[in-house]
């Protein structure tokens, strides 16, 4: 969803800013915040604070990164996004968001950037699990003939290969040295639909 899909950083930069300046954690740049976009957010926490929170620093951190009203007023998708899915459909492909993120966070993004009626199945992270574990779940829950995953960071990449389908890595997302294993790389959102259709042939 982020950096493939949504342009996070239109808004969360800003949000986190906020909830470190009231954690008591100074110093962090745009590009630190950016560069954990995708990733769980214990994971985030612990690498700001520098020590593992407690459930009480970790609850504050949930409760207080409240993007919402941020994304409403400045989230988008990035150029190209919403063809790419309508492509996508008329194709024939299902559309899955698979991610790290809650539940709340995939439906509020994808309302925020206007592709909710583009976006046929929801997985959220399950508890802590990396994202492999939440794609395994997709995948047997639906029991697709053929699958791709299509990501700009190493958790999607890694997600992929370790439920052998192929990944399509987007340059134009948070983590494009983080691609070179990518079965494919795209520029642009609109390169997608190509990309993932010669991956199947």
């Amino acid at each position: 969803m982020d950096g493939t899909l949504n342009q996070t950083e239109r808004y969360a930069v800003e949000a986190f800013h906020k909830v470190f300046d009231d954690m008591g954690i100074h110093g962090v740049t745009d590009q630190q915040i950016i560069d954990q976009f995708g990733a769980i957010s214990k994971d985030v926490l612990t690498l700001f604070l520098g020590k593992t929170p407690t459930e009480e620093q970790y609850q504050f951190y949930r409760n207080k990164l409240c993007e919402d009203e941020l994304m409403l007023q400045y989230g988008a998708p990035y150029p190209g996004v919403p063809e790419m899915l309508d492509r996508l459909h008329q194709a024939g492909y299902t559309i899955a968001v698979c991610s790290n993120a809650s539940l709340h966070h995939i439906e509020h993004v994808s309302h925020a950037i206007g592709i909710t009626e583009k976006i046929d199945l929801m997985q959220p992270r399950i508890q802590s699990n990396p994202k492999s574990v939440s794609l395994k779940y997709l995948l047997d829950q639906e029991q697709p003939d053929w699958a791709c995953m299509v990501g700009d960071r190493i958790f999607d990449l890694e997600a992929a290969k370790a439920n052998h389908i192929p990944f399509v890595g987007c340059l134009y997302g948070f983590g494009p040295n983080e691609l070179s294993k990518a079965d494919i790389v795209v520029e642009h959102a609109s390169e997608i639909t190509q990309a993932i259709e010669q991956l199947q042939q």
